[in-house]
């Protein structure tokens, strides 16, 4: 049984929170805690609930994190955050304990090690493709569970 997915993201447009390098950007008034109190709002409204819409990143070159959020269609107000085209692309997935950094960085290697042995993908280095990770469990799962699961898509392309 294969435990790495691969899916494509569809290139859209999503509201970015912008990059936050704050200590703790999840304080009150904090960029992201501001982000997700804007797009929990959002979300509540839409009707369909099949799939998560937000996806975070690191940002290297800033040094922060920045959040995701594909919204179609887009709200009347975004509230001052960026609208951006998300390029879209081709990830393989696969999920770990939210807030568990070691059991993050094994399915990261995992991934990692999928790639290489899959013989026809290899990692997309390209500008605007960084890896993504969203929390893909609902509030119910994650009660019944004791934790929340991290779904980590890291970005690939055919091999060349």
């Amino acid at each position: 049984m294969e435990i790495v997915r691969v899916v494509e993201l569809p290139r859209c447009s999503m509201v970015s929170s912008g990059c936050s390098t704050e200590q703790d950007p999840f304080t009150e008034d904090g960029l992201l805690m501001r982000f997700d109190r804007w797009w929990s709002a959002v979300d509540a409204e839409r009707q369909d609930k099949f799939f998560p819409r937000d996806f975070m990143w690191f940002d290297r070159e800033r040094n922060g994190l920045v959040w995701y959020y594909a919204a179609s269609p887009m709200p009347a107000t975004t509230e001052g955050f960026e609208i951006i085209d998300f390029p879209g692309g081709m990830y393989a997935a696969a999920v770990a304990r939210d807030g568990d950094d070691e059991d993050g960085n094994r399915v990261r290697k995992t991934i990692a090690d999928w790639i290489v042995d899959s013989g026809s993908l290899e990692f997309d280095p390209s500008r605007g493709h960084s890896e993504l990770f969203h929390v893909i469990t609902s509030t119910a799962a994650a009660e019944a569970l004791g934790y929340s699961q991290l779904e980590i898509l890291v970005p690939v392309r055919p091999r060349l």
